[in-house]
This record gives C-alpha cells, sequence and structure tokens, in this order.
C-alpha cells in the first residue's frame, strides 16, 4: 500500500482523524499491516497517532499540518500520473482494469468478515 493512499484514507475521515481500524476497513487491510505503514509516516510528522478519548484500548490517528501540506503538494503530481496512466492505456483498458480491482476489494473484504467470524 502506497504511504500516499493511506494520507488520503486518513484525510478522508476529516480533522478528528479516525481509529486503525476503521482506517484499516476503509482501505481494506488488516490493521498490523496499517500499523506498519504508519510507522514511517507518524517518524517523518505527516501524521499523529494517540490513544482514543474514552477508549485507552483504541488508538486514533489524525493527519498533521505537515501531513494536509505534503497532500497538498502531492495532489497535482498523483493527478499527472493517473493522467499518463490513462493516456499509456486508454478508457477501455482502464474500465477493465478497475472492474478487476472493485472484484479483489470485495473478495479481500469477504475474506476478513470471514476471518472475523
Amino acid at each position: 500500500m502506497s504511504q500516499f493512499a493511506v494520507l488520503i484514507a486518513i484525510a478522508s475521515f476529516g480533522e478528528k482523524g479516525a481509529s486503525i481500524s476503521a482506517i484499516a476497513a476503509s482501505l481494506v487491510m488488516d490493521r498490523t499491516t496499517l500499523t506498519r505503514n504508519l510507522r514511517p509516516l507518524e517518524r517523518a510528522g505527516l501524521v499523529r497517532v494517540t490513544r482514543a478519548q474514552g477508549d485507552a484500548r483504541s488508538r486514533l490517528v489524525l493527519l498533521t499540518h505537515r501531513g494536509e501540506r505534503t497532500l497538498e503538494h502531492a495532489h497535482p503530481l498523483w493527478e499527472g500520473a493517473l493522467a499518463h496512466v490513462r493516456r499509456v492505456l486508454g478508457a477501455r483498458k482502464i474500465k477493465l482494469l478497475n472492474a478487476q480491482l472493485g472484484g479483489v476489494s470485495e473478495h479481500a473484504a469477504e475474506l476478513e468478515q470471514a476471518a472475523a467470524r
């Protein structure tokens, strides 16, 4: 999982942040893998991981101001990369790729739910 995708997911929860479980679910990723991906982001000062208020066992992840600035800077570069991929692959292949990735995501979510039972 790219660090950019993790930052985007955290940012999507807004200023109040989100639990590691909520972020992992949004990325279709297990909590352990997400925690491992958060460490370099935290060391770089892009995110802050704190104890959740009212539940000392739960951790809350927040995007820092530096993380917000990094996303603002990286977003146009990401859009440029996506535009390049669209030009190279074309609309038909992009549509097929998105359908295949959607299927993989659905299957991963089903496996996560089965494992939780």
